[in-house]
C-alpha cells in the first residue's frame, strides 16, 4: 500500500511545497517550469520518475519476500553474490591508490577506478549490501509501528482510532 500511495506523495509535495513556500524538489519544479527552464524541469521530472520507479521495485522485492508463493530467486541470487563476492575478496573498497586514478576498466579493476583511486565495482558492492541491510531494518521498524498503531486503533476504536487515522493521514500528506 506504501508503495502505492508514493506516487500521490509525490504529487502531494508538489502542492504541499508550493503552498507552503518550503524549499524542496516540488518547490523547484513549479519555480523551473514558471521561469520555462526546461533543463532543471528535465532534472527534477527524472529524479521523481527514478524515485518513483525504485520505490516501485523495492515494493515488489518486499512482497517476493513475504508472499511465499511470489518468491523469485533473483533478489536472494543478487544478495548471495554480493556476499560471496564481499567475504572472498580482500579487496577495500575505500582504498585509495592514487597511482590509478581514473583508470578505465581492465580485468584487475572491471569498472575502472574513480577520482580518488578506489575501485568501482567494489565500492558498488559494498553500496548494494548496505542499501539491502538498511532497506531490511528499515521495513522491520516500520512494519513494527504499523502493526502497533494499527493493533491499539482496532483494539480501542472510536476517537482514538479517528486521532490516530488522522495523524496517519498527515504523515503520508506530508513528504
Amino acid at each position: 500500500i506504501i508503495g502505492m500511495q508514493f506516487g500521490s506523495l509525490l504529487s502531494g509535495a508538489i502542492i504541499t511545497e508550493t503552498l507552503f513556500s518550503w524549499d524542496g524538489l516540488g518547490l523547484l519544479l513549479v519555480n523551473s517550469i514558471q521561469m520555462r527552464d526546461y533543463p532543471i524541469t528535465q532534472a527534477c521530472i527524472f529524479v521523481i520518475a527514478i524515485s518513483y520507479v525504485l520505490v516501485n521495485l523495492f515494493t515488489e522485492i518486499l512482497y517476493k519476500i513475504v508472499d511465499p508463493r511470489m518468491r523469485d530467486i533473483s533478489v536472494c541470487f543478487f544478495w548471495a553474490i554480493g556476499v560471496t563476492i564481499k567475504l572472498f575478496s580482500n579487496f577495500d573498497s575505500n582504498q585509495m591508490i592514487f597511482d590509478e586514478i581514473l583508470i578505465q576498466p581492465n580485468f584487475s579493476s572491471w569498472l575502472g577506478r574513480d577520482d580518488y583511486g578506489r575501485d568501482i565495482f567494489h565500492r558498488l558492492v559494498d553500496g548494494f549490501l548496505n542499501s539491502f541491510e538498511i532497506i531490511i531494518i528499515v521495513t522491520f521498524i516500520s512494519s513494527f509501528f504499523g502493526v502497533a498503531i494499527g493493533v491499539i486503533s482496532g483494539y480501542f476504536g472510536g476517537k482514538l482510532d479517528q486521532f490516530l487515522r488522522y495523524i496517519t493521514t498527515l504523515f503520508m500528506a506530508f513528504p
